[in-house]
């Protein structure tokens, strides 16, 4: 009977062993379906392909065409749902159910365009399940990102970066797990700036812009170092009361409860710029206390004036040399001549600052350099 039990039982353990070798064959690591996403993504991250949705996208993306899966833009505490003129903004949330992604945006025109209405140029993927180039997605192994992409341009202590010439890609690799826990693939920027300039270069309205051919305001000076502007037609010069601009319609964006609630001891200024609005014009301004006394704003002077396209395209700004929001940077050079220094590429490359710094007043002049037009000025007092 013994004998009849072991036999059994080595019965059993030869079909347990033979149904484990089974499971143990090599099987194929990717389906039909999946097979055919990586040959469309391929392996190279320069071509700025991803597959998200069973879908496969290239960067840049209009929002839109999330927007039609389901995708949302979630706005956890940000009043600002548009984007300037060839402006970006990154870490924008995106949630599609209980699925997350991070995104960043760019407005390639020349209008203020809500977000929804603008293109994707990187994405983030912390949470959500998205495949780049080489199958590469969270969950893949240090050598699997090794072996797609080879060693990265920039190493560090968790980050792999890669460099090329249309993509940036950073990699997270968990230190304990040699896995990756967040990817994100963009263009660089200077892919950006090159497809902003041909889109403008493309568009009819290039040219189309006569800005600075009306005569200048009667009393402004064509000393850039005057402290002097125009808004509406109206000649200041800084520093001014607050109450010569209230007079003329302008008060502060926040509203009389705002402004009645922020005040300066003596010698105090605001510590960052205060939106003015009047109507749908907008401007940034700062304000200085000149009294011995704690004063209110609306009783404060403002020492420091700015306009541009990223608040408003309709502010009627004119600064001296008869320049306005528009103006090329010809013009600026021929009014006031070579800035006394150029400020470091700014906005992906796409914003050159012109600095010029004078005894009584400094202007900061940006150049949008896809339109190669004036986009902000800052007229401002030495502090």
């Amino acid at each position: 009977m013994k004998k009849i039990i072991y036999a059994c039982l080595m019965l059993l353990l030869c079909i347990a062993t033979f149904t484990a070798c089974n499971d143990t064959q090599p099987r194929s690591e990717t389906s039909p379906e999946l097979e055919i996403v990586l040959d469309e993504l391929g392996d190279d991250l320069d071509s700025l392909m991803f597959h998200l949705d069973g879908i496969t996208y290239t960067l840049p993306i209009h929002f839109s065409e999330l927007e039609e899966r389901g995708w949302a833009i979630f706005h956890e505490g940000d009043e600002s749902s548009t984007l300037a003129p060839y402006r970006s903004r990154t870490g924008v949330a995106l949630r599609n159910g209980n699925r997350r992604l991070s995104a960043s945006f760019f407005n390639f025109t020349e209008y203020t365009l809500p977000l929804g209405e603008s293109y994707i140029f990187r994405l983030y993927s912390f949470e959500t399940q998205i495949i780049f180039p080489g199958n590469i997605k969270r969950g893949s192994t240090y050598e699997d990102v090794i072996a797609a992409y080879g060693e990265p341009d920039r190493r560090g202590e968790r980050a792999l970066r890669y460099y090329g010439e249309n993509a940036y890609t950073r990699i997270m690799i968990d230190a304990e797990t040699d896995r990756v826990t967040s990817l994100s693939l963009g263009m660089n920027d200077t892919v950006i700036a090159h497809m902003a300039r041909e889109r403008y270069l493309a568009s009819a309205r290039n040219g189309a812009q006569n800005v600075g051919l009306e005569p200048a305001p009667e009393g402004l000076s064509d000393d850039i170092f005057s402290g002097m502007f125009s808004l509406n037609g109206v000649v200041h010069t800084l520093p001014i009361p607050f109450a010569e601009l209230e007079a003329d319609g302008w008060e502060l964006y926040q509203g009389e409860v705002a402004l009645a609630a922020q005040t300066l001891e003596p010698g105090g200024q605001t510590s960052r710029s205060t939106l003015l609005r009047r109507g749908e014009q907008v401007i940034a301004v700062f304000f200085f206390n000149f009294s011995e006394e704690i004063l209110p704003l609306n009783e404060s002077y403002i020492i420091s004036v700015g306009a541009g396209r990223s608040l408003s395209t309709e502010t009627q700004f004119v600064f001296p040399g008869n320049l306005k929001i528009g103006s090329t940077y010809e013009d600026v050079i021929a009014a006031h001549g070579e800035p006394g220094a150029r400020g470091a590429e700014v906005d992906n490359g796409l914003t050159l600052p012109l600095i010029y710094s004078g005894d009584e007043a400094r202007a900061w002049i940006q150049i949008c350099l896809v339109t190669n037009r004036v986009h902000f000025v800052t007229i401002t007092l030495p502090r």
